[in-house]
């Protein structure tokens, strides 16, 4: 197993430990599993949504992510990969745009960056 890998098993295992049930509770540490790609039907513009615990994570607190999301451009985004796992859960980079998993909603809350 490569090092990335290694690092990566040691950092899920721990956010496990610390029972964190979407990776922020405890942490402040989002962790994402997937990503599906989205494309603007106005401007053409794609970019990966990443998926959060619990949004399209078939598990206790699953829920679904949206097919149709509002591009930047203010056009409709759709998602034309369907979902891409990652192999394991990692931590969302700051860049990175992705599906919320809120208590206040029943799907994934779309945050672009």
């Amino acid at each position: 197993m490569g090092s990335r890998a290694a690092k990566r098993r040691r950092y899920h295992e721990s956010q496990h430990l610390k029972g964190a049930s979407n990776g922020t509770e405890k942490t402040g540490v989002i962790l994402v599993h997937g990503f599906m790609v989205y494309e603007c039907k106005d401007c053409g513009d794609k970019w990966n949504m990443y998926l959060e615990k619990g949004v399209e994570d078939f598990g206790d607190n699953h829920k679904p992510s949206p097919f149709i999301i509002r591009c930047r451009c203010g056009g409709c985004a759709q998602d034309v990969s369907s979902i891409i796992e990652l192999g394991d859960f990692m931590p969302l980079g700051g860049n990175m745009s992705y599906f919320a998993n809120r208590a206040t909603s029943n799907c994934g809350v779309p945050v672009l960056r």
